[in-house]
């Protein structure tokens, strides 16, 4: 009988000593960085999206400082205008439970598009501690406050609005008083505002 004595030599021994296995490894490798770039840009690809995506529905918070405040949708245009009209190079967060994509398209249609870059939209409650520090509320020049559209009980949300944004703003560090601006939707609570319970830091 015939026996043969058969000593393995590793793939990368081999690849290094034959030409044949020099192309195999190449076409391997090139492969497997064809591959990697494609999963690499397809992630990318997706990462752009989801991120556009959140932008664009107003998912994003913004470390703004010394800008302006809207909370609620139903005055925004007039509100912003008038922004813009006395502090034309500060920004602007609108914090809404509103449609944004429609609220920007309204924005975009009687602000510049180089404008519309200072204007950023929030989604979220004007009565959420959560949401107002998301905006970074205490560090506001001023806050305006309206009511959402199709909003019930919205004088209420308002005067919780007003007592988040004082409550908040007594926790940091900020010595000044915040200016509010708050539309109310009927006479009756405008003047009991007067008389109710908020806090001194933004009512004097």
């Amino acid at each position: 009988s015939i026996s043969f004595m058969f000593t393995p030599v590793p793939f990368r021994e081999l690849v290094v000593h034959h030409g044949a296995g020099k192309i195999a490894l190449a076409i391997i490798y090139l492969l497997g960085l064809i591959a990697f770039s494609g999963t690499l840009i397809a992630t990318f690809s997706t990462l752009l999206r989801t991120i556009g995506e959140k932008y664009k529905n107003g998912q994003f918070a913004f470390a703004l400082r010394n800008h302006y405040a809207i909370l609620g949708s139903s005055m925004v245009t007039d509100i912003v205008l008038q922004i813009r009209k006395l502090h034309p190079q500060e920004d602007i967060v609108i914090l809404t439970t509103g449609n944004i994509p429609e609220l920007r398209k309204q924005v975009s249609l009687l602000v510049a598009p180089q404008d519309m870059r200072k204007i950023f939209f929030v989604q979220g409650r004007r009565d959420s501690f959560s949401d107002l520090r998301k905006i970074n509320i205490w560090k506001a020049n001023e806050v305006y406050i309206s009511d959402e559209q199709n909003e019930t009980m919205s004088d209420a949300v308002s005067v919780d609005s007003m007592n988040a944004i004082a409550q908040i703003t007594k926790e940091t560090s900020r010595t000044d008083k915040l200016t509010c601006h708050v539309s109310f939707k009927t006479q009756s609570t405008n003047r009991a505002f007067f008389f109710a319970d908020v806090d001194k830091t933004i009512k004097e």
